[in-house]
């Protein structure tokens, strides 16, 4: 063996630890989560196939990379030496994919996180209606029905542990106080769908607000946000749209310092809650989403926003679904994630519209096509670009791939093995051939 070593070190120098941004999403147990958090929290991820543990990893700093592009959208930014697969089962090294290569696409077949995700977030206050209840003797449901009513079982207790927080906090009214759901339900889940899209969060006037073309529709949003957080709502036409507003400054608090929401729709974002979600959550985050931003009819359904982030999260999600998009830039700024054929079908039957209008559109698109055209889960390379910056990279067990960014991605497997002793290198040897 040592006859071979210097080959195997020569071997090891030129491929070595392969790797991608530390931002690049990654299908795993606990949702679809940057490399970075993979890095720190070793997960299993998704090979394209199966589950897989991983069982080491590697951060580099300063290495060459190179930042792919392809026809339907996908990005990925890795070493220069960094491998994915090609459509035939073989790999390519990134510094060696032309314009025109064909890869093969893959989103995380199916894992999806088993638990909801909690919430532990309290207004500076440290009281929320949920305290209320507890005080109260009572669930956070009788107090917020308390509020709406006027009528409740033990109403004195309630009104005594309310008056009791405004005597603590003269500067906050007790109408101001708010629920905080434990966890990411389904329902919230819609709630943000429909808020990301057609909805704004203004710190400076302290309000949520949400505008939309019908009555009903304004109604649900403002009935999923008193029911998820016990607050008052106002449902309004104004010029031919309806909106709803919110005035909390303690929900807003809440949606941008816990799910991280944004004023401008430039800058929107899913959620880190909703991607780290079991798959009825994402689920209706996205039809909550595609309700306010969406559109269905004679071109299938399509996605806008103005947020790049935005639209490329949505894609990799719906890959997850076993869904391909076409995401580009249109000429007015926003992104369309655009779904035809039998992606469209699929969109249909595993997530849908809520609104009937949307849902009905999209339907009749579908009975009109003759057949659906077979889709190949590949695509084109059609953009490449050099740089440098820190990559970091995994090793998977059994496969040696994950799946990540809309790629099947080659992981760093003899690197690993021989450094932890499973290769030529002796005890004594170890830090001469890490050197």
């Amino acid at each position: 063996a040592y006859y071979f070593a210097g080959q195997k070190v020569t071997k090891v120098m030129n491929e070595g630890w392969a790797c991608v941004d530390p931002e690049t999403p990654i299908f795993t147990e606990d949702g679809l989560v940057p490399m970075r958090t993979v890095v720190e929290n070793g997960k299993a991820v998704s090979d394209g196939t199966d589950q897989q543990a991983v069982y080491d990893s590697h951060i580099i700093q300063d290495h060459d990379t190179v930042t792919v592009k392809t026809r339907r959208g996908f990005e990925l930014r890795g070493s220069d030496n960094h491998r994915i697969r090609t459509p035939d089962g073989s790999w390519k090294e990134l510094d060696e994919l032309s314009i025109g290569d064909e890869i093969e696409v893959s989103g995380g077949n199916g894992l999806w996180p088993t638990s909801t995700v909690e919430i532990d977030w309290q207004h500076p206050e440290q009281t929320t209606l949920n305290d209320v209840a507890e005080a109260a003797g009572v669930s956070v449901w009788t107090v917020m029905r308390y509020r709406r009513t006027g009528r409740a079982e033990r109403a004195e207790a309630i009104e005594r542990a309310l008056e009791s927080y405004a005597g603590e906090n003269q500067s906050i009214a007790k109408s101001e106080l708010i629920a905080v759901p434990d966890e990411v339900t389904e329902s919230l889940g819609r709630f943000l769908g429909l808020l990301v899209g057609d909805g704004h969060v203004s710190e400076t006037a302290g309000q949520v607000g949400f505008t939309c073309d019908s009555k009903p529709k304004a109604e649900e949003f403002a009935g999923l946000a008193e029911e998820l957080f016990g607050v008052s709502t106002t449902v309004a036409e104004d010029d031919g749209r309806w909106r709803t507003h919110i005035y909390s400054a303690h929900l807003v608090r809440l949606l941008t310092q816990e799910f991280g929401l944004q004023t401008s729709a430039a800058d929107k974002i899913v959620p880190g809650q909703i991607r780290r979600s079991p798959k009825p959550v994402v689920r209706e985050f996205i039809t909550g989403l595609f309700d306010a931003d969406g559109y269905a009819g004679e071109q299938g359904a399509i996605l806008s926003t103005k947020s790049e982030s935005m639209s490329k999260t949505i894609q990799l999600l719906l890959t997850n679904f076993d869904i391909l998009s076409r995401r580009r830039k249109q000429s007015d700024g926003c992104y369309h994630v655009h779904l035809t054929g039998k992606s469209a079908d699929r969109f249909s039957t595993q997530i849908g519209f809520g609104y009937a209008a949307k849902d009905e559109a999209l339907n009749q698109y579908l009975d009109e096509l003759a057949w659906f055209e077979t889709e190949e889960w590949c695509d084109e390379i059609v953009d490449i670009e050099v740089g440098t910056g820190d990559v970091y990279d995994i090793s998977v067990e059994e496969t040696h791939r994950y799946a990540g960014a809309g790629f099947v991605n080659h992981n760093s497997y003899w690197e690993s093995t021989m450094m932890g002793g499973e290769g030529f290198a002796d005890p004594d040897e170890f830090l001469t051939y890490a050197d």
